[in-house]
């Protein structure tokens, strides 16, 4: 009998030593966030900078506040913000909007090379006309790639 039972656990043992190099439904992504402490903090800030300057703007100082945010998106998301940036511009002079967004938890959820996806919370404070018109908070899933050894907001999605 204790044969046996040392039989079959050095089965189980190999079947798990197996698995430990095989690893099942894993890809080949590998998550550098768990390891690099300075590049998960590194993109971690990025992206906190990155949501704040997109999600605010005043009125008086619109076009600095737009090329500002214009920089920190890649190409893709550039050629979005700008097709609705005249738009939005004209609403926030007219009403004379001003909004105060505040990063308040962001954390790195994956980290692969030049590509990160994060998960944050924000806050974003709004007036028009010097008239508080309240906070809203919103969970917020973004992706971050590395260009030129910048990180830019690459998707942006409000939960």
């Amino acid at each position: 009998p204790r044969t046996m039972l040392l039989a079959a656990l050095a089965v189980v043992f190999a079947v798990i030593a197996l698995l430990a190099v095989v690893r099942p439904g894993t890809s080949e992504v590998s998550n550098e966030a768990w390891v690099d402490t300075p590049a998960t903090l590194e993109v971690t800030s990025a992206g906190r900078d990155a949501l704040q300057t997109v999600f605010s703007y005043k009125f008086d100082t619109i076009d600095q506040d737009q090329a500002a945010a214009r920089a920190v998106l890649n190409d893709e998301r550039r050629g979005e913000y700008d097709s609705t940036a005249e738009q939005t511009k004209q609403g926030v002079i007219q009403t004379q909007t001003t909004t105060t967004a505040t990063v308040t938890d962001i954390g790195v959820s994956l980290l692969d090379g030049d590509r990160a996806e994060l998960l944050a919370s924000m806050d974003i404070a709004a007036t028009q006309d010097t008239v508080d018109q309240g906070t809203v908070q919103t969970p917020v899933s973004v992706t971050m790639e590395r260009v030129d050894g910048k990180w830019l907001l690459a998707t942006i999605d409000n939960r």
